[in-house]
């Protein structure tokens, strides 16, 4: 395989899967409203924390967010936590949209762990959620209407072994994904080093550009596929460490394979001294 052939499919492939990935992150948000579960590995006591996100759609924002547990048939439907904002109402007209923006983009819900859920039991949770779209009415002036959505959701209930356990698979997960994006980028950058073909300046930039956008799609497929699920599955909520985990992803495969090339490539030859000429006295 040439090395331009084997450098516009990397690209095209890393090109679909960045879009592949960002069509079904973006889908999330895009569907409605979106419950980002914070801490997924619950003790039994710990708090669980929820954060709820409005929809792209939701012009006023937030209302009102109503968590309900379900768990054995005596506590089936308890109210586990109840939020609401001070906004507006769909009949408040102007004013109504003047207080849509005391509502919520998104909202941190917070509450512990019911007492009637032992450890290794699951807790099924139902999030109900209230916001304020706004549409034209029949005179064509903006009008605030109440929409309601519900996510359900289920988290296990762990004892500190088990979490620890799950854990572990979280990040062996991510340690996989990982060896693995490394294996590709090593194989591919052996295959481009051994293609048949002579890179001269315009061949040369073409295939840096195939190859450049097949590695920035390998970052979003990591970024999608292993940042994004090993924080959330440790509960992480910093910042900082997904910037850290994806310039891990992207720069680590590709220092070692530069540090490769430049054990195998070949010396440059000695400068060849110009030949003594002997001169008989």
């Amino acid at each position: 395989m040439s090395r331009r052939v084997l450098s516009i499919t990397i690209g095209l492939l890393g090109l679909a899967c960045a879009l592949a990935m960002m069509v079904g992150v973006g889908a999330v948000g895009a569907r409605g409203v979106e419950v980002i579960v914070r801490t997924p590995l619950p003790l039994e006591g710990d708090p669980i924390v929820l954060e709820v996100v409005a929809p792209p759609s939701a012009a006023g924002g937030l209302e009102r967010i109503e968590v309900k547990g379900v768990g054995d048939r005596d506590r089936e439907g308890e109210v586990l936590a109840s939020l609401r904002a001070d906004g507006a109402s769909p009949a408040a007209g102007r004013d109504g949209a003047r207080h849509a923006a005391r509502l919520w983009d998104a909202r941190t819900v917070r509450f512990p762990v019911p007492t009637w859920i032992a450890p290794g039991e699951r807790l099924g949770l139902t999030v109900y959620v209230d916001y304020l779209t706004a549409w034209a009415n029949h005179a064509g002036r903006p009008e605030l209407v109440r929409e309601r959505e519900v996510r359900r959701l289920a988290l296990t209930v762990h004892t500190p072994m088990s979490r620890r356990w799950a854990q572990v698979g979280i990040a062996g997960r991510g340690l996989g994904l990982f060896v693995l994006w490394f294996l590709v980028v090593w194989g591919v950058a052996a295959l481009h080093d051994r293609g048949r073909g002579r890179i001269d300046d315009h061949g040369g930039a073409l295939d840096g550009l195939g190859l450049l956008a097949g590695y920035g799609g390998g970052g979003v497929l990591g970024y999608g596929l292993v940042t994004r699920p090993l924080l959330a599955g440790l509960g992480v909520t910093s910042t900082v460490a997904p910037v850290l985990l994806t310039a891990a992803w992207l720069v680590l495969p590709l220092a070692w394979v530069w540090w490769r090339w430049r054990r195998r490539r070949p010396p440059p030859p000695d400068a060849e001294l110009p030949r003594a000429r002997v001169v008989a006295r």
